[in-house]
């Protein structure tokens, strides 16, 4: 981390996103399989929802095909490349490892764009429009937990919801010890924060629009933020 590793709130953040993510890790592996190809689980999983069994089959035209089949590739690689990355079992590399966000974003991007291509929709052409399309799946229930989680509404008014969790989320300490029990709830707050993140960015934008006369940024009430 260099000399960001001295800065006591990156530490903190550092180790509040690894918690995040170990509790993630943890819930899926105790659900889908800690030994064995996860991806098996999580695959039976899918087909197992009602939502997906509901779903009319068509087939593809060639052009179509060959689509899915090169994002599905380009995925999976990417996934592949982070998963040997992280491997404990080989050698660190300290450039392959500054590229793991990019390989993950990017394994998620592809999946989200063959997802369109196989349901027949418009082929996202930049993030925010893979994070549409996929929301809206979120939405259908057509995924298992924890893919199936969503927080809508405004958390800085207190008018936001859960969806998807099977217990009522409850407060946890983001520096508190991953553990099964925190799972659920974790997850609930990271979804919280994140939405919560994104709106203040949105919020910004408002503020800098057309501000009133002798001022650098605008007024936004508490009702346009709701809105």
């Amino acid at each position: 981390m260099g000399d960001r590793g001295a800065d006591p709130d990156f530490a903190e953040a550092f180790t509040a996103y690894v918690n995040y993510l170990e509790d993630l890790a943890g819930s899926i592996g105790g659900r889908y399989g800690l030994s064995g190809p996860l991806a098996a689980g999580v695959h039976t999983a899918v087909l197992a929802e009602p939502s997906v069994t509901r779903i009319n089959r068509r087939t593809l035209d060639t052009r179509s095909a060959g689509e899915l089949e090169k994002h599905l590739r380009k995925s999976w690689g990417q996934l592949r490349r982070a998963h040997r990355e992280v491997d404990h079992s080989s050698d660190f590399d300290e450039e392959a490892n500054a590229l793991l966000p990019v390989m993950s974003h990017y394994s998620v991007y592809d999946a989200v764009v063959a997802l369109t291509v196989a349901s027949n929709q418009p082929v996202p052409r930049d993030h925010a429009g893979a994070l549409k399309v996929i929301g809206k799946e979120v939405g259908r229930r057509l995924f298992p937990y924890p893919w199936n989680v969503s927080c809508s509404g405004c958390p800085q008014t207190g008018s936001h919801r859960f969806a998807g969790f099977e217990v009522d989320p409850l407060p946890v300490h983001v520096l508190g010890a991953p553990d099964p029990w925190s799972s659920e709830h974790r997850l609930a707050m990271w979804l919280r924060t994140t939405r919560a993140k994104e709106l203040e960015r949105r919020f910004d934008e408002q503020r800098r629009k057309k501000p009133d006369a002798g001022r650098s940024r605008r007024n936004v009430s508490r009702d346009d933020n709701r809105r």
